[in-house]
């Protein structure tokens, strides 16, 4: 159970839980430009990219004495994509899944000349931890994979979709669950 003495793991969880959702949002949506990558499988990579942040955070609530808000995220950004490689290597997710989450913290990668999965991520990441005022994520525009998706010359329609995705998605997602759960 969560104890509300402890507000900043409280905090990181629902922080966790609204950016995997507006991730896996806008990483849909990104998927849905490209001919040749489905929009459920990114959707999925964009819920997962943070999976060992979660596991981390659910261990902390095992130690609240020792939690620093501070020190708590330093240590999620520099642990979570190895935690999340090697829980999701147990429970058997396919390698290229499984290096997507590891590497998505790997904002300036261009290893590739073609729109992979990981640069869907990595933008829908960066777009979202804008859209959150996250202070370690890097301005968008200046990532190769925002370059690779040709989001550079894309127009302000297009840019409106990902900005109100990026910033409404977990409402949304929220809402949807609420209605879900309620009985009819």
């Amino acid at each position: 159970a969560i104890d509300p003495v402890h507000p900043a793991l409280v905090e990181a969880c629902r922080l966790w839980w609204e950016k995997s959702i507006r991730v896996s949002t806008v990483a849909r949506i990104l998927a849905r430009r490209s001919e040749r990558l489905d929009p459920e499988q990114l959707a999925l990579s964009g819920l997962l990219h943070a999976i060992g942040e979660i596991v981390i955070i659910g261990y902390a609530f095992r130690f609240p004495e020792v939690i620093d808000s501070g020190e708590l995220h330093a240590f999620l950004d520099a642990s979570s994509a190895e935690v999340g490689r090697v829980l999701l290597t147990l429970w058997g997710f396919q390698h290229h899944q499984i290096e997507i989450i590891a590497d998505s913290a790997d904002w300036f990668r261009d290893a590739d000349k073609d729109i992979t999965e990981l640069d869907i991520v990595l933008v829908a990441r960066a777009l979202v931890g804008e859209a959150m005022n996250q202070a370690s994520t890097p301005d968008p525009k200046t990532l190769p994979a925002y370059r690779k998706l040709g989001l550079l010359e894309a127009s302000a329609d297009t840019h409106a979709k990902l900005e109100y995705a990026a910033q409404f998605a977990s409402e949304e997602a929220l809402k949807q669950l609420s209605e879900f759960a309620s009985p009819r």
